[in-house]
């Protein structure tokens, strides 16, 4: 793996200074840059009298490496991208730059989307959409849906909304910000557990009114028959007693009482008998 850093820089610096280093000049913490500047030829090591040198067979390979790799160690790791991965690294596997994506199904009733993509998405089904700043295709009304299972049957569920959005686990910052500016508004499903009230309370935090909480009317009901024990999770408990001690949206403070009162979530797969009757 090849690594440009200050240790490195200096040892370069110093040999194309000097024309010749001798052996013990060389870092441990360089050595395999060292060695693929051997294999590529641009330096050798060589017997002398007093023992092993180095010496520089191409000067100028050796200087444009030397920029390259130096530019390279002094860019921005967070948004190193493949090709300067491949260049560090020689693997562009390496590369520490993220895209943000989102799976998104657009609902086949809705009459606000572009027939292109409903098309689209008779063909394959549900699309990794992948974004960046700027003009945002996630539009109208959306359903945000933490369960694949309940994604998958969005058309049926919520058959009056134009797209909806799966997400899972803890939703992404980067997804919170990119729904911020998109034109839309947004009813949240979540599991009704700490680890979606939480996820809530960030999106409504983020986004205000263009948030809604999705409250079946038989919520009580669907706790009475969970047995999702929650409260057995450290994790869950500690979110737990976190909501407990912010200021929460109104809405989810019924929901808290229920989870407190059974030591268990409601798992959003529970409510689509709900739906479906």
């Amino acid at each position: 793996m090849i690594k440009g850093n200050p240790v490195l820089e200096r040892w370069l610096n110093r040999l194309i200074e000097n024309e010749t280093l001798p052996e013990s000049s060389a870092p441990k913490s360089a050595m395999s840059a060292i060695n693929n500047l051997i294999d590529l030829e641009y330096i050798s090591k060589k017997p002398v009298k007093n023992g092993i040198i180095f010496e520089i067979l191409d000067r100028n390979e050796l200087l444009k490496w030397t920029e390259r790799i130096i530019r390279i160690s002094k860019s921005d790791n967070s948004t190193l991208d493949r090709g300067a991965a491949a260049l560090r690294y020689r693997s562009s596997k390496k590369s520490s730059k993220t895209y943000p994506k989102v799976e998104i199904k657009f609902i086949v009733q809705s009459e606000n989307i572009p027939m292109e993509f409903t098309q689209f998405q008779n063909q394959v089904g549900t699309m990794n959409y992948y974004y960046e700043q700027g003009k945002s295709i996630i539009q109208g009304e959306v359903v945000l849906i933490e369960n694949l299972e309940s994604f998958l049957k969005a058309d049926k569920l919520f058959p009056k909304h134009d797209i909806a959005v799966y997400y899972r686990g803890n939703i992404a910052e980067s997804l919170i910000l990119h729904l911020t500016d998109s034109n839309c508004n947004i009813l949240f499903f979540p599991d009704y557990d700490p680890v979606g009230i939480q996820n809530y309370c960030r999106v409504k935090d983020a986004l205000g009114k263009k948030v809604n909480l999705f409250i079946p009317e038989n919520l009580n009901e669907i706790f009475e028959s969970s047995s999702f024990q929650i409260i057995e999770k450290q994790k869950n408990r500690k979110l737990l007693s976190e909501l407990t001690k912010r200021k929460v949206p109104e809405e989810v403070i019924p929901i808290i009482k229920l989870i407190q009162k059974h030591h268990a979530g409601a798992e959003q797969e529970l409510l689509h008998n709900y739906f479906l009757d």
